[in-house]
This record gives C-alpha cells, sequence and structure tokens, in this order.
C-alpha cells in the first residue's frame, strides 16, 4: 500500500481528500456521499486505468488553480502509478470529474464547494471504494 502521508506530503497546496470505504449496495452516489462529495454519479466519467494514471498525476504534478508545479512531473507519475496499483486491480472501474485528454481544469464537474476540485475514484469488487480528491482555491 501506499504510504497515505506521502501523497499529503508531495503535494503541499491545496486541500486533499484521501478515503477508502466499503459500501456493499455498489451505489457510487453513496460512496461520493461518504467520500464528502455530490452524490451524483452522472457528474463522473469513467476513465481506463492509464487515463486515471493521467488525470492522477496532472493533479499531482500542478495546482488547479495557477498550474504551479507542486512536484516534478516523473515524480507526479511514479506516485500515480504508484497508488492506482495500490487501490485498483484487474476488476477496478475509475472514475473522474474531469476530461482525462486535457491536464488544465479547464472541463470538470464542480464535485464540492471548492473553486477548483478534481480527483479519482476507484471502485473495486465487494462494495471498495478509493477516493483521493484535490480542492485547490483561486
Amino acid at each position: 500500500m501506499v504510504d497515505m502521508n506521502a501523497i499529503l506530503v508531495a503535494r503541499r497546496v491545496g486541500e486533499i481528500r484521501l478515503s477508502l470505504v466499503r459500501e456493499c449496495s455498489g451505489d457510487i452516489s453513496r460512496a461520493m456521499s461518504k467520500f464528502g462529495l455530490t452524490p451524483d454519479a452522472s457528474l463522473l466519467v469513467e476513465q481506463d486505468r492509464e487515463q486515471a494514471i493521467e488525470i492522477l498525476a496532472a493533479l499531482l504534478w500542478k495546482d488547479q488553480a495557477y498550474g504551479h508545479e507542486c512536484m516534478p512531473e516523473a515524480a507526479a507519475r511514479s506516485l500515480a502509478v504508484q497508488i492506482i496499483s495500490a487501490y485498483g486491480d484487474a476488476s477496478s472501474r475509475y472514475f473522474s470529474n474531469r476530461d482525462a485528454s486535457t491536464t488544465t481544469a479547464q472541463s470538470w464537474s464542480a464535485m464540492t464547494e471548492s473553486t477548483f476540485d478534481s480527483g479519482i475514484v476507484v471502485a473495486s469488487e465487494g462494495g471498495k471504494y478509493f477516493c483521493v480528491w484535490f480542492e485547490d482555491e483561486d
């Protein structure tokens, strides 16, 4: 498993939500509510594993408000791979509120009260959900 503190130390700006919950109903909206996100699954876009890594790497690399580098790009990608590998498996599904084709905060659906927010929700068998969510202010 990835040391959760490593994520907090690596990205020192904004707010970060890190949660692992079990929601046996299989209802991702209920899991989102447990994460403190808007409980509306229609705001999420399913991603493949590589897209989830790219989104997470971009969020670790730069803040969403100003695009300032939080850590070197290679370190961000390495940490993103570690996180997705630790909390996802062959049966997992990956979701985000942003488009994987952009590394900017130009295309997303707000899930919190923050000016900018985005992240990854990993849904695995047995009702296991992992969330890493970043919030930045303008």
